[in-house]
């Protein structure tokens, strides 16, 4: 998942993800599917953080 915040944030707190890439405003998110879906991470950060945008990406099976 990466994510693109509206502000900075020095750290961001995650419920069952982990911040893989900062690129400042723009984070890479690795989540665990097995603790939680997608919808609840990004209902998890949208009631602490203010999101610009956000995408979703498959990981790569290799």
């Amino acid at each position: 998942m990466v994510v693109e915040f509206g502000e900075e944030y020095p750290e961001i707190e995650l419920p069952y993800g982990t911040v893989t890439k900062d690129e400042g405003l723009k984070k890479s998110i690795t989540f665990l599917r097995e603790l939680g879906t997608a919808i609840d991470l990004i209902t998890a950060l949208g009631q602490r953080y203010v999101i610009k945008d956000m995408s979703i990406q498959e990981a790569d099976i290799e």
